[in-house]
């Protein structure tokens, strides 16, 4: 009987060592993320953030991408382009423990920029907490939606919106706002 126990408790212990390194790796895996956007931001020359609207906005109607209206556009200063890395920079690199269940529906990207090229974009939905950017990174950090929804806001962008009315208002008078802070 003493055999069995300690074979029991060796199992059980070796499943607990075993979960316990899981959660640290899951906690520990949005890391590469957060600091491959963090580089991004830094190397940026210029940064533009725009609101746009999103094919599911129409539904039932189809939308080409290429005809999706832009809300509003906004060029970060200096100072803004600083918040929002000293935001990347603090946030926990704790992921999220679940899969989004929804087709993405995105109202925001961010524009990087070295020189006058495009070096790469951020695609953010806000509904359902997913994003499209590098996908060779590792899942991104969960506090990243907090995070970016707070810079949004106060870069004067609404992170939360009923999009559907905002297209169908948008539609009756398209004009497209340009906002450039220096």
């Amino acid at each position: 009987m003493p055999l069995l126990k300690s074979r029991r408790i060796r199992w059980l212990a070796a499943v607990l060592l075993l979960l316990v390194v899981a959660v640290l790796l899951l906690e520990r895996s949005g890391s590469a993320y957060r600091r491959s956007l963090a580089e991004e931001i830094r190397l940026a020359s210029r940064i533009e953030v725009s609101e746009h609207a999103s094919a599911e906005d129409f539904y039932p109607l189809e939308k080409k991408s290429s005809d999706l209206p832009v809300y509003r556009t906004v060029t970060l200063s200096t100072a803004q382009q600083a918040d929002l890395l000293a935001s990347i920079e603090a946030m926990p690199d704790g992921t999220a423990h679940m899969a989004a269940a929804c087709v993405i529906n995105p109202h925001h990207t961010l524009h990087f920029y070295r020189g006058n090229q495009l070096h790469s974009k951020l695609v953010i939905c806000f509904i359902c907490s997913q994003l499209i950017w590098r996908n060779d990174l590792g899942p991104e950090p969960e506090a990243l939606y907090g995070e970016m929804s707070g810079f949004l806001t106060r870069i004067g962008l609404h992170p939360d919106q009923d999009w559907p009315a905002v297209a169908a208002a948008f539609t009756q008078a398209p004009t497209v706002q340009h906002q450039a802070t220096h």
